[in-house]
């Protein structure tokens, strides 16, 4: 026959509550386990514990804090954390093998490394550049420092036998045994001067990392085996593990709608690669409250919406593991909330059952809800309304089409506008050019503030961006006024758009008005002539006057005469008017 290790007195294995999901943290696991025999009494002996495939008992290793760049290796972002020890902890997590880790002072982003060659370190981060943002922000603009410039908190992974991470007794007494773990093993040796008294329970927890997938029926058990002096095993168990809910991996969503602006029907677009088969995608919306989904749709084929609510919606489709989606998910007529960095929990089923689950998305993952801008007083007026006093009947006049009017709104802002921000205004086919004379001001009721008065004209004249001087107030009514060429024809259905940019590459604006300003009604250049001869003053002159009316069909014609001229008492028409004529009468007002 053959030998049969005798089991455990106790073996158990028990996570905390609540789900378990892969890739993340698993803090107080708590074992215990128990043998019929004293362990160590033959001066030796050892103890060895092995979780699933894929779980982690190490510590996270660790790593001395530099100013500098990692060289080569695979990167991977991580996305924005808070400092570098925020992001070795995202890389523990989620590239155990990953070699070194970087963290950009300036745009938060965490990146992992894998395989890096080594470090290319200007100095040690001091204390308080390490747990200050702010400090370490100010590191590019202090001309003293050596490091003057560099804007990456970096470090790499000591190689060492890491300690298991987290380890704790619950009775000092019942195993004074430090183990040591090395990946998903924990070994506890007994040295000779240690014994573990027969039907003694130890328990002890621990904090390990799930694996990033969950593992297989076979391969799910926390395994035990106990050595003797001469290496010999005398006892052996298995504990099943816990259920690991998959990650859905590279999750995106995306602001894609025509309407971005706070508060504004648009439709959101969602992709992902699933990492287990599923029948239907529930997306929630977290973060800024004031998202609506209760009205949301899809209209491509093989996809509908099967419930939904004012915080989700779920989607029934087919999903197939490890392979990416045939094209993206468009949830349509969705409320957006209010402005802000938004954050969406992610989780598809199969027969109701959960299959993959992603807790938080968000970040560069998603997007920013721009604020709305609320535009009121919209006027286009000549450049004559300029000097009413100098041209009082041309300043009441409408602007023409093709020639410079003036444009002037009242903007109130539905988001935070900081200073050097850049206020960008397009209507085409309107046209800006360089003498814009763009001034944007508010006033408090006992002066007028001017907020931004220097501008650039860009995409050919098709676009004007205004840097803002100074941060704008949400409770203000701000007045822009500017020149504009007008468009070709007298009803060119232009939508004026109003947008803050904080980086005019960024696809979303910081506010926008979604172009809901309709445009003007402009009138029609008329050509005029006069012909006449010397005269002299005060005395009735006869007057030829020329007008073509191109495409203005009038039916009245009004004529304004220079400051000091009159018409004469009733009809001002030379002649007689005959069936002919064009003009049927003529008065003075």
């Amino acid at each position: 026959g053959f030998p049969i290790n005798p089991q455990l007195q106790r073996w158990v294995v028990s996570p905390p509550p609540g789900e378990q999901h892969a890739g993340s943290t698993v803090h107080h696991v708590v074992v215990e386990m128990s043998f019929s025999e004293a362990i160590g009494t033959d001066g030796g002996g050892e103890i060895h514990i092995y979780a699933p495939e894929g779980f982690d008992l190490a510590a996270p290793m660790q790593c001395a804090p530099q100013i500098g760049e990692v060289l080569g290796g695979e990167k991977k972002r991580l996305g924005v954390v808070q400092s570098l020890a925020e992001c070795v902890q995202k890389t523990w997590e989620r590239y155990p093998t990953a070699n070194a880790a970087s963290w950009d002072t300036m745009t938060t982003v965490c990146y992992a490394y894998i395989g890096a060659n080594g470090l290319n370190a200007c100095r040690p981060l001091t204390e308080e550049e390490a747990q200050n943002s702010q400090s370490a922000r100010r590191l590019q603009a202090d001309g003293g420092d050596a490091c003057a410039g560099i804007t990456a908190h970096v470090c790499a992974f000591a190689v060492s036998d890491r300690a298991c991470h987290a380890y704790a007794l619950r009775d000092q007494h019942q195993l004074p045994l430090e183990p040591t773990c090395d990946g998903n093993e924990m070994v506890f040796r007994f040295t000779g001067g240690e014994n573990l008294p027969a039907l003694a329970v130890v328990e002890f927890q621990i904090t390990t990392r799930n694996p990033p997938r969950n593992p297989s029926l076979v391969n799910s058990f926390w395994s035990i085996e106990q050595f003797d002096s001469s290496m010999g095993l005398k006892y052996s168990g298995s504990a099943h593990g816990w259920h690991v809910i998959p990650l859905l991996d590279d999750v995106t969503i995306k602001l894609t709608g025509v309407l971005q602006s706070s508060g504004s029907l648009s439709q959101l677009t969602i992709n992902f690669m699933p990492a287990s088969d599923a029948d239907a995608l529930q997306i929630i919306a977290m973060n800024p409250a004031g998202f609506d989904l209760s009205g949301a749709t899809i209209s491509q084929q093989g996809r509908s919406v099967v419930e939904k609510d004012i915080s989700s919606a779920t989607v029934s489709m087919t999903i197939i593991g490890e392979v990416a989606l045939d094209f993206p998910v468009m949830l349509d007529d969705v409320v957006l909330s209010r402005p802000g960095r938004t954050e969406f929990h992610v989780l598809t089923f199969k027969e109701t059952l959960k299959a993959d689950e992603t807790l938080l998305v968000t970040d560069e993952s998603t997007f920013s809800v721009p604020g709305r801008i609320d535009v009121a007083q919209p006027t286009l007026q000549t450049i004559y309304s300029l000097q009413p006093e100098v041209y009082p009947d041309r300043a009441n006049f409408r602007p023409r089409i093709d020639d410079i009017a003036v444009a002037a709104f009242t903007l109130r802002f539905g988001a935070a506008v900081a200073a050097g921000d850049v206020l960008v205004v397009t209507a085409p086919p309107f046209t800006f050019t360089d003498d814009a004379n763009f001034i944007m001001s508010f006033t408090d009721g006992t002066s007028v503030e001017a907020v931004a008065t220097e501008w650039e004209i860009v995409d050919g004249g098709n676009a004007l961006h205004a840097t803002l001087e100074v941060e704008l107030n949400l409770n203000l009514e701000y007045t822009l006024q500017f020149l504009v060429r007008t468009g070709p024809l007298a009803n060119n259905n232009e939508r004026w758009l109003f947008e803050t940019r904080r980086n005019t590459v960024v696809a979303l604006p910081v506010n926008t008005n979604d172009a809901s300003v309709p445009g003007f009604e402009l009138v029609h250049s008329v050509a005029l002539t006069l012909n006449v001869g010397r005269v002299a003053p005060r005395t009735l002159v006869d007057v030829e006057l020329i007008m073509d009316p191109g495409e203005a069909r009038p039916t009245q014609f009004v004529l304004y005469a220079p400051s000091g001229y009159t018409f004469p008492i009733g009809s001002c028409i030379q002649g007689s008017i005959l069936p002919s004529s064009k003009v049927l009468s003529c008065r003075r007002l």
